[in-house]
């Protein structure tokens, strides 16, 4: 299980990133390889289930990268996401590097629950902390698509990184780390 995140332990987190570590069957932050046999599961919140769709290698931070390419690499390899409250394993770096974290803020909550709402919505389920969502390639597809057309969009309205995303998927999502077919 991964250690919360918060405010009193963000010193503990290096802003250059430490890897993914492999506990269990899952994934969490710390030192280690991604991927490497059993896939497992990466913890992310709900709205990086919309930013690992355009992950393209850019990002707050060079630690906040690498990190992000671990993930995108876990995923490929077969890695389940499992949803969390709040800030994740991802964050970890800007909350090392900020005085004050925008990961913390009430629009970053609420950025999480309309991307819980809209693809739960396009899934069938609802998503919320503790739940498992299996990525395969031909999901991934899928929820690109649903990108593209906007309908798990919302969440995304007032992100710095929109603009980049919307070019990303108007290419075609070439250059992005998760892998779709």
């Amino acid at each position: 299980m991964t250690a919360p995140v918060d405010r009193e332990n963000r010193a503990k987190e290096s802003s250059e990133g430490e890897g993914l570590e492999r506990v269990g069957a899952g994934a969490r932050a710390g030192s280690g390889d991604a991927g490497a046999g059993d896939a497992g599961v990466v913890e992310l919140r709900a709205h990086h289930l919309l930013c690992m769709l355009t992950f393209a290698g850019k990002g707050y931070s060079p630690g906040f990268v690498a990190r992000f390419e671990e993930v995108a690499a876990a995923i490929n390899a077969g890695a389940a996401v499992k949803i969390v409250d709040g800030p994740d394993p991802l964050c970890a770096c800007v909350i090392a590097a900020e005085k004050e974290p925008h990961c913390f803020k009430a629009s970053v909550s609420e950025r999480d629950r309309k991307a819980a709402r809209d693809v739960g919505d396009k899934l069938g389920m609802t998503v919320k902390a503790g739940t498992v969502i299996p990525l395969s390639h031909t999901r991934v597809d899928e929820m690109r698509a649903w990108f593209q057309k906007g309908t798990t969009r919302p969440a995304c309205a007032g992100c710095e990184w929109d603009t980049l995303c919307t070019r990303l998927a108007d290419g075609g999502f070439e250059g992005c780390r998760v892998r779709g077919r």
